[in-house]
């Protein structure tokens, strides 16, 4: 109750700030009028043959008049204002669901629309906030349950060998899984932040694939992969850290998602103000419905679930090329492999 009569004194105060505006033009408009009309009549210019009492008296009681007049309708014009104060309210206590809406005045219908495009982005961030931590939540204590689970079973005595061995190798390879999340989710916050592109530098980006090739030669070497990479050396300006993620993920994704004994393609063109990279990998391609999702935070598909992931890889990877100026689009299908095109700017 008391915030309702709150709100109602805030807007009579607005009104009355209102009025009183346009008591003080309209005296200052009859003061200029009725001074005007003394100096001409003074000067000669004009002759008044009528009192200037009642004159006077009628502009008193035209300003006194024109004051309540505009009270009752300010109200009236101020409504809309009033709408938009009481929905901030709400935006503010955490309702990003709040909208507005107005039809007659085209001003107030654009105020309306950018305020309503306004709460949807807040309410946007909102649900990716909590999905983030939802997600995060999830692929955090999964690895975690699994070494506590492992690690428990490995006090046993009874445990033969080879049981053991395999404990050992599960606690392994979730501690990797719990380390290679910890340092997609820096690696993307590390990005996120950035609004504008720093430490920018002049880069060979074919040597630069060739390095990262050379970083997982551990991961492609144990599935006897081989790489097409034949290519000129081609130059542009970035970001050296944030590109070497961007390599790794899509190279790390192409020799997850391909068979033993395949071959990843790499070709690199320069178009003139850009550069073109293609990464290609003969695996079993994206299913259609998974395509609009691939660059989402931790989305991973229901056939990629098999394989080891963060599902932050492409996300850290798009948030990269689009920094850069860039594109990446993806050609892909089931049975046929999938290609990865990356097209930055040169300078």
């Amino acid at each position: 109750m008391n915030k309702k009569f709150c709100h109602i004194l805030r807007n009579v105060k607005l009104t009355k700030i209102f009025s009183f505006s346009i008591c003080i033009i309209l005296f200052f408009t009859a003061s200029l009028t009725f001074g005007g009309i003394l100096v001409l009549k003074y000067l000669g210019i004009v002759e008044v043959n009528y009192p200037l009492m009642p004159m006077l008296l009628f502009e008193i009681i035209s300003i006194i008049m024109g004051t309540i007049v505009a009270f009752y309708v300010s109200r009236k014009i101020l409504k809309p204002l009033y709408t938009i104060i009481a929905a901030t309210e709400q935006i503010a206590k955490g309702d990003y669901a709040t909208r507005v809406h107005f039809d007659k005045v085209y001003e107030f219908r654009q105020l309306a629309m950018k305020f309503n495009c306004m709460a949807e982005e807040l309410e946007n961030v909102e649900m990716l906030g909590s999905d983030f931590v939802n997600h995060f939540s999830h692929e955090f204590n999964t690895p975690i349950n699994s070494i506590q689970g492992f690690a428990a079973m490995l006090q046993r005595e009874d445990l033969s060998e080879e049981q053991r061995e395999d404990y050992l190798n599960r606690i392994i390879n979730s501690s990797d899984r719990l380390s290679n999340l910890a340092v997609n989710v820096l690696n993307l916050s590390k990005i996120e932040q950035q609004t504008i592109l720093t430490h920018k530098e002049k880069i060979n980006v074919t040597e630069q694939i060739r390095q990262v090739i050379v970083m997982l030669s551990f991961r492609w070497e144990q599935k006897n992969i081989s790489f097409d990479f034949n290519c000129e050396e081609h130059y542009l300006v970035g970001n050296e850290e944030f590109l070497e993620h961007l390599w790794s993920n899509l190279l790390d994704n192409a020799i997850k998602y391909s068979p033993p004994e395949s071959v990843i393609s790499i070709d690199i063109r320069d178009t003139g103000e850009n550069i073109v990279i293609k990464l290609t990998d003969y695996g079993k391609g994206i299913a259609p419905e998974a395509l609009p999702h691939i660059f989402d935070k931790f989305y991973r598909s229901e056939s990629s679930k098999a394989v080891p992931g963060t599902g932050l890889g492409l996300a850290i990877s798009h948030k990269v090329v689009m920094l850069h100026g860039g594109k990446i689009d993806v050609e892909t299908g089931l049975g046929k492999g999938t290609t990865f095109s990356i097209t930055l700017p040169k300078a």
